[in-house]
């Protein structure tokens, strides 16, 4: 069973504490999209949301679809700040991956235990 989020947001212009804050009193997360051979872009997303689908656990290691407008960009969650007392999300990072392009991983395996007279 294949699960896929997508995710409804919109890319943002002003940037800094302010505008962050002014964001988020109306219910929007601001966020950032690193990646995909462009300069990184500030995003915005409704919290709530967002928190639906931070409710299952699949979201956090799931290529989600950032729907902007008419475009969708694949990416993956990074981080995610929430606030140390609320119930709240404070900022989404994201980093946009490619679905056509074939990535190659190289994972060296090191084995720390040690053999016993019976192993």
């Amino acid at each position: 069973m294949k699960i896929s989020f997508e995710v409804p947001a919109e890319f943002r212009d002003d940037l800094g504490k302010g505008a962050s804050r002014r964001l988020r009193r109306t219910g929007k997360v601001p966020g950032i999209l690193y990646g995909g051979h462009r300069e990184p872009r500030a995003l915005l997303v409704d919290h709530t949301k967002l928190m639906l689908l931070l409710e299952n656990e699949k979201f956090y290691s799931t290529i989600v679809n950032l729907k902007v407008g008419e475009q969708t960009q694949a990416a993956i969650l990074k981080d995610i700040q929430r606030h140390p007392a609320k119930n709240e999300v404070l900022h989404i990072d994201c980093s946009a991956c490619s679905t056509t392009r074939r990535s190659d991983f190289a994972f060296r395996s090191t084995s720390r235990t040690k053999r016993g007279p019976l192993a």
